[in-house]
Formats: structure tokens, C-alpha cells, sequence
């Protein structure tokens, strides 16, 4: 299945949400199990993989809970629908922020945010 395939589906299935993540997040070079466990774990506790995630005490939407959500569109079009544009926005902020997974898991099991 391509990923434009995956994502079409992924707005109504986080199943595919979850498979376009794990290709993406390895084709970023988070080839690791253990990366790629604590970025599913963290998104999984975030949204769910659901594309349309919302957070009723804040702005945060999507996959990876953008606070706003509107910032995703730095990522690419169609930002409210896109799991592929949310997890690329995703994949950025992980890395930027916490160089990885991993430390993004554990800032959020410490602080209940990330």
C-alpha cells in the first residue's frame, strides 16, 4: 500500500495512521524498535493515531497534539485531515525538541505533557 493510500485512509482508521507512522518514522532514520515502541506509545496516549484528535480544554489537535493545532500547516496542506502531514509535523517536533522518542516519552511520563 503507498502512502498516499495509507493516508486516505488513516482520516477514519488509526490503524493506517499508526502503519504511515512506523514507515515514516523509520524512513526519518528511527529505524530502532525502541524508538519507534516509545513514539507509538506517546502518540498512542496523545490522540489515539486519530487524525482528528481534538482536546476540548485546549486547542491541541491531531496525531501528535499540535497546541495549536493550526501550526501543522508549517508541515504541509490539509492539516485537520492529513495523518501524513501531522506525523511529518510530529516527527519535526520530536526531533527538534527532545532529539528523539524516547526522551519525548519520558519528558511525558514525568511531566504529563511534551
Amino acid at each position: 500500500m503507498t502512502d498516499r493510500q495509507m493516508n486516505d485512509r488513516a482520516e477514519y482508521h488509526p490503524y493506517f495512521a499508526r502503519k504511515l507512522g512506523h514507515r515514516m518514522a523509520r524512513d526519518h532514520g528511527w529505524r530502532s524498535d525502541r524508538q519507534w515502541h516509545c513514539l507509538r506509545r506517546l502518540w498512542n496516549l496523545e490522540s489515539s493515531w486519530r487524525v482528528h484528535a481534538d482536546n476540548p480544554n485546549n486547542s491541541a489537535y491531531g496525531i501528535p497534539q499540535a497546541l495549536p493545532g493550526s501550526k501543522m500547516s508549517s508541515a504541509g496542506d490539509h492539516w485537520r485531515r492529513s495523518a501524513h502531514t501531522q506525523i511529518t509535523w510530529g516527527i519535526r517536533y520530536v526531533r527538534d525538541r527532545y532529539h528523539g522518542p524516547c526522551v519525548a516519552m519520558h519528558h511525558k511520563n514525568r511531566h504529563g505533557w511534551y
